[in-house]
């Protein structure tokens, strides 16, 4: 079975004090789903899992639940990474 890398983008957001003002900042990372009928989504901020119908899949807890600014990337199935393809969240790793 053929696996992809996929990590969620992530934006660099500046602590909003004097340390800003010194260049720190954090990273926030998209969160990325599949719903459970096929279709993909993509947002920021805290989403709860457990108000969504989640198709089942390679992401957090065995579901099609993906969270970005992470340190390492998931490996997705075949039809997770044509779902996120065609939604325009993942570029096409064989293009």
């Amino acid at each position: 079975m053929t696996t992809y890398s996929f990590l969620p983008a992530s934006r660099s957001e500046p602590v909003r004090n004097r340390l800003g003002e010194y260049g720190l900042s954090f990273q926030v990372g998209k969160t990325v789903y599949i719903d459970s009928d096929g279709v993909a989504h993509e947002g920021e901020g805290f989403i709860d899992p457990a108000s969504l119908s989640l198709r089942d899949g390679s992401g957090e807890n065995g579901k099609s639940y993906f969270i970005g600014a992470r340190s390492t990337a998931y490996q997705i199935t075949e039809a997770e990474k044509d779902i996120l393809v065609a939604a325009g969240i993942m570029d096409d790793p064989g293009a």
